[in-house]
């Protein structure tokens, strides 16, 4: 143990992410906590419990304020750690991972210890063993590649995107920009695939300063939720989420939107059950004086749109009444907060 591994630390993280299909950000962790057989992930508050002692016990136990990879030897079993009291997800995300870098690397195994910690290793030993496990974490949390991709980063972006803390964002930033002096490049590979939607979400994302929805398009006229033709590039941190319906690739829905049909069939625009729309385009057709159609328009459009993003007229969903109007959803959205907020003085 000479030296950190970082390709084979950077290569399990990778291998992770591909394996379990898990390509958006921020990394959704809880998917794999059950992934593995040898492994059990518990909070500090659970082993406290569990035991009858304190948090302050606990973390005396772990030998760590954050989190630690515990291995029984007799059982060839693990469990992982972390300290869910702490105020920071991000930094609670990051533990979860980086501990999770221990067992995947098996370093408990390599250095014949319980838990790897400070106390119980030389320093160089310890220091080779965090920096494979830190190098793991940010692969799988950060991967290097999805955020050059992205374009444009910051510190901010990076800490919101990967859901990170502020400090572990820097060192991910800092680490990018050694790469860049050293003149790493970072070209299209399997990871970029894989997160080809986070990637084109990001890249073409727009806001529409009317309803404040955000959406993501290479080419548009058109708010998709209200039609309006006040958009901007880029996301604005101050958005609205619109609900709608999950959609695939061609704008057909999974599920139908008014009967809860599940056999959606790929051929044909409706519903067997209930002959509703099941997939949503735009309204634009012209038509000759015969009737007969002379051009239509036919954009495809997302689960939650209300109108077509190039020619701004409405979607299939909106006119047959399946999707509410942006407005009345916002004065929904205000009656329950006043709802909420009665109810919260009455407890008081």
């Amino acid at each position: 143990m000479t030296k950190p591994d970082y390709a084979a630390a950077e290569g399990s993280a990778h291998r992770l992410l591909e394996k379990y299909a898990l390509n958006s950000l921020p990394v959704d962790l809880e998917r794999i906590f059950n992934a593995f057989s040898n492994l059990q992930i518990k909070t500090y508050t659970w082993f406290a419990e569990f035991h009858r002692v304190t948090i302050d016990d606990v973390i005396e136990i772990a030998d760590s304020e954050h989190g630690c990879c515990w291995y029984m030897s007799d059982k060839c079993q693990y469990m992982i750690l972390y300290n869910d009291t702490i105020p920071n997800i991000g930094r609670i995300r990051w533990t979860i991972a980086h501990e999770l870098g221990h067992y995947r690397l098996k370093h408990n195994e390599k250095s014949d210890k319980t838990i790897i910690s400070r106390s119980r290793l030389s320093k160089h030993e310890y220091d080779v063993l965090e920096k494979e496990a830190n190098c793991f974490a940010r692969a799988l949390l950060a991967p290097s590649s999805v955020l050059v991709a992205l374009g444009r980063l910051d510190v901010m972006l990076i800490s919101d995107m990967c859901r990170i803390s502020f400090e572990a964002a820097g060192n991910v930033m800092s680490f990018l920009k050694k790469g860049f002096e050293m003149g790493r490049v970072y070209t299209e590979n399997r990871l970029t695939s894989l997160f080809s939607k986070t990637i084109f979400n990001h890249v073409y994302a727009h806001t529409c300063t009317e309803c404040r929805s955000v959406f993501a398009s290479e080419i548009c006229y058109f708010c998709p939720v209200c039609g309006s033709d006040s958009i901007i590039k880029g996301r604005s941190l101050n958005n609205m989420i619109y609900s709608g319906f999950e959609t695939d690739e061609n704008s057909r829905v999974k599920v139908c939107a008014r009967c809860e049909n599940e056999e959606v069939s790929n051929q044909g625009e409706y519903c067997k059950v209930c002959a509703a729309p099941v997939v949503n385009k735009c309204t634009n057709i012209h038509r000759d004086i015969n009737g007969y159609i002379e051009w239509e328009c036919g954009t495809l459009a997302s689960g939650n749109a209300r109108y077509c993003i190039n020619c701004g007229e409405e979607t299939v969903f909106f006119k047959k009444g399946l999707l509410k109007s942006w407005n009345s959803v916002i004065e929904e959205e205000r009656q329950l907060a006043e709802l909420e907020a009665v109810f919260a003085e009455l407890k008081v």
